[in-house]
């Protein structure tokens, strides 16, 4: 079962996003430094994170497991 997303959801959402984009070509085209990759990532997340809880457009697994 999924939910949607709660502001309480965050830290664990943008540490999940973080992790699974690590090799993705664009994301890393973009954050091409990997000590600074961990954290500018983040933010980048972080910010689409809030603008799309809002619309209520972030859907969670129970658990935290992935879909």
């Amino acid at each position: 079962m999924s939910r949607k997303a709660r502001a309480n959801d965050r830290e664990e959402i943008i540490e999940t996003l973080t992790l699974a984009f690590a090799r993705d070509p664009i994301i890393r085209f973009q954050f091409q430094n990997n000590e600074t990759y961990p954290a500018r990532a983040a933010v980048f997340f972080g910010h689409y994170f809030d603008v799309r809880l809002e619309g209520g457009e972030i859907f969670v697994a129970d658990g935290g497991a992935a879909l």
